[in-house]
């Protein structure tokens, strides 16, 4: 079992890499609807998101080696979190009429905690 001081900076870290993929996803996001739908808009940033995030969880949070078996987990797992997250965006642009500039940021402080989880079981 990790401790708890080595797990808070294992987070700590993440949350890092983390804004800074949020950031360059969202600037990514703003840029694409400006020029097709903005549900694939959200999906090729979260595309390049996750090649980003994989590289830099595993060198600079969890010290770990990529390997392709890890890769595919990963790709599947967040698969699985693009799934849930652009649910999150289409129930806040379609039902609660969010603007669409503003969704992905309700699917972010949603999924942040599963995809710090799933980072720490693929990776950790």
């Amino acid at each position: 079992m990790p401790s708890l001081r080595r797990l808070s900076g294992q987070f700590g870290g993440f949350l890092a890499v983390g804004a800074v993929n949020t950031i360059l996803s969202l600037l990514l996001y703003e840029a694409l609807i400006l020029v097709m739908p903005y549900w694939l808009a959200y999906t090729l940033g979260f595309a390049a998101g996750i090649a980003f995030a994989l590289f830099a969880n595993a060198a600079l949070v969890f010290v770990r080696p990529v390997t392709v078996v890890i890769a595919v987990a990963y790709v599947l797992f967040y698969l699985v979190s693009y799934a849930a997250g652009l649910g999150i965006v289409v129930l806040l642009v379609e039902v609660l009429r969010v603007p669409a500039g503003l969704a992905p940021l309700g699917a972010v402080a949603v999924m942040t905690p599963i995809n710090f989880i799933g980072n720490r079981l693929l990776l950790g």
